[in-house]
Parts: structure tokens; sequence; C-alpha cells
């Protein structure tokens, strides 16, 4: 399969995504202007049923298109029955309302999906895509309908949106280069790999907060649970770990077979390393007393785990040389672009955004109103160049050693 194909997978995701959104936004607008027609027909005759009770049921009787769902895609609480129609569960995270989160679930979706799947491989990256959206879903209905149990008047929205999807991939991504950055702008913005889910989750907690949309409460809901599953299945329950982990592995000359660890026990996929500081010190301070309780109830090993940065450093050295091939096939795609540093000397390597179209002119209005010269970029371009080379020559030496 060529790099710049795109893997079956991800292919299937991203015709589930185009499918459901377009046969929502086709039905549902349909729906609405069948339904303002109809009014219209009835304001018509008002004088045959009175002034009064027209605009009463005017104002009761016509939904807005976001309150229109499919039912036979759509998860609604109170209204779906999982029994007859399980399939909901999966095909009401490829609902996007909105024409940009459309567009931006479905390059995420191309370019982090295809980047995964080529690592994991098809089987795997689907069941790990699959389970979380359905756990994910399962969990909000519940939640949902234990609401409407309590109090049937509560607004609820339909549990469509990606979110969930998005957040697990981007958990992945941040698993395999923790250590790496976008780039935005040649570098004017910087943003750390690491921190992208938090960025995510962030924004989504702040839209739940300042509307009342129940919408977003939904969506919000979703992305969380889709971090928490991720996290956990890829902390613990993966097998192979990282695969960043493989080649710390002893290489002995008995037959006895090597025990694998399931799932990345590096100190660099820990849960406060999602966070920034000093959020990170809380969340490391809550998770350790969580973990020494889970290792006293002997539910976990504490050898399993590493707490410092000498295994994951000695990792990213000898993973170098791969982790360099598998960065650059996100160069493929227009929308990204990655350098192949490694990251030995100085901690740092990159994938970058393009400057291309109205973004360079933009890069190029900005920088030349701040006096950053044409040489500065490429005195930049020359250090990231003896950077590889510094990079390339421990690798060798290392292997040579």
């Amino acid at each position: 399969m060529a790099r710049s194909s795109v893997p079956p997978v991800t292919k299937l995701f991203l015709a589930l995504l185009v499918s459901c959104s377009l046969i929502t936004f086709v039905l549902r607008y349909s729906t609405y202007l069948h339904i303002v027609t109809s009014e219209t027909h009835d304001q018509d005759h008002v004088h045959l049923i009175g002034e009064d009770q027209a605009a009463s049921d005017n104002e009761n009787s016509v939904p807005t298109p976001q309150e229109l769902y499919v039912p036979l895609l759509a998860l609604v609480p109170g209204q779906t029955s999982l029994i007859k129609m399980p399939w909901v569960l999966f095909t009401t995270s490829f609902i996007e309302d909105g024409v940009l989160s459309f567009a931006l679930c479905f390059f995420l979706i191309l370019y982090t999906g295809r980047y995964i799947e080529v690592l994991w491989g098809p089987r795997e990256f689907f069941a790990y895509l699959t389970s979380n959206i359905l756990i994910s879903n399962v969990i909000a209905y519940s939640y949902y309908s234990f609401k409407l149990s309590v109090d049937d008047s509560l607004p609820i929205s339909p549990i469509t949106g990606s979110s969930a999807l998005i957040i697990s991939l981007l958990v992945a991504i941040k698993q395999r280069i923790p250590n790496h950055y976008l780039l935005f702008l040649n570098g004017f913005i910087r943003l750390r790999v690491s921190l992208v889910p938090f960025f995510v989750l962030s924004t989504g907690l702040i839209f739940s907060f300042i509307t009342s949309n129940p919408y977003y409460h939904v969506i919000n809901q979703l992305a969380w649970l889709g971090f928490i599953i991720s996290w956990v299945y890829l902390r613990f329950f993966k097998e192979g770990g990282s695969g960043r982990q493989l080649s710390l592995l002893p290489i002995t000359e008995s037959g006895n077979p090597t025990i694998l660890i399931k799932g990345d026990r590096t100190g660099q996929f820990a849960l406060s390393t999602f966070f920034p500081r000093p959020l990170s010190f809380i969340v490391a301070f809550i998770s350790d007393k969580i973990f020494q309780m889970f290792v006293t109830l002997k539910l976990l090993n504490h050898g399993d785990f590493t707490s410092n940065n000498e295994e994951d450093m000695q990792d990213e050295v000898s993973n170098s040389n791969t982790q360099t091939d598998l960065i650059s096939q996100m160069s493929q795609s227009r929308l990204f672009t990655s350098s192949s540093l490694a990251g030995v000397s100085g901690n740092i390597s990159t994938v970058s955004l393009p400057k291309t179209g109205f973004i360079k002119t933009v890069h190029d209005k900005l920088f030349a109103l701040i006096g950053q010269s044409n040489d500065q970029s490429a005195q930049e371009n020359r250090t990231l160049a003896s950077r590889r080379k510094q990079a390339l020559a421990q690798l060798d030496s290392k292997l040579s050693a």
C-alpha cells in the first residue's frame, strides 16, 4: 500500500462521516422546509382558527433545524430503542451539524487516522475506535436516560458528534510523538502535541459553561469520556505498549520467551503529562494516591511503571530512525508537514502546518512588520539540518557500540 493512499479503516470512517452527516443534513432541512411551508399555509387560513390560537400553535409547533434528528441514525435519550436499533450507538458519532466542525473532523480523521492505522494495523485500529465510540455513547445514553426518568421536562439533545472519536485519535498521537510540536506560521505559534487533548477538552468545557445549549454539554461529556477510555486502554491494556518500548526489550541467547507488559507504562504517558503546569502537579498528586491504592490492593505492580525519564530518553534515542520514518508519513499531506528531527539534541521536534495560500500571505506580512528577514529563516533551516545530522550521528554511534 502506498504511503499516500488512505488505509481501509480510515477510509471507512470518512465514508461514514460524509454519508451520515449528509443524510442528516438533507432530511433535517427538507423536513424543516415542509414544516415551515405547512405553517405558512395555516397562517393564510388564520381567520378560520383564530389569531391567538394560531400564534400559540406557531410558537410551539415550529422547531429549529437543530432540534430535528433522523431516528435511524441519531441516538436520542428517551426516544431511541437500543433493542430495535442498536446500530445507532455507532452511527450517531458520525453526525456533524456544522460545516466547520465537519471539515475539522474530516481532516483530523484523515491525517491522524491514516498515521495511527499504519502503526497499529487495521484490525487493532478499528477495535480501538469502535470500542471507544460504543462505550462513550452507552455511558452518555444511560446518564441522560436516568436524568429524564427523574425529570422528563429537562431539555435533552441528541447524542451526536465525533468528539469521542477525535479525542481518542489525539490521545493515540500524543502517545506516539509526545515531544513533538504543532507549528503554525513557521513556528510563530507553537503547541506541544501532548497538550492538544487538553486544549480540545478545555475548549469544550468552556463552551458547556457559557452556553445553555444542551448540545455543547453532550459534546463535552463525550470528549471527556473518550479521553478517559482512550488513556486507560493505552495505559493498561494495549498489547505491545506504545510500540516505542519494543526496542528496550533485552535480547537474550536463551530460548525463554520475553513477557510483554500490556499498555504504555512509561513516564511519558502518565496522566499528568496531558495537563500544563501547575495543573499537572495537582493531577500527578491525585493520580499517585490512586495508583498507590491499586498497588496496595495488588491490582497493579509498581515495578511495571517507570517514574523517571531515563527510560524515556533511551526510548527516543534508540527509536529515532523508526520514529523519523513514521512521522514523515504525515508529511505526505498538504495539511501536515514534519521535520525528521527525532529530538535527540535539545529534545525538540516538530510537526508543522505548511505556509501556502492565505496562510503564507499572512505569515509574510506579519513577519515583515516585526522585521524578521529571510536570512533568519535560512539560519533556522541550517540549524535544523545540523541537528538532524547530530541525531543521526548519535544513532550510528549507539548502533556501532
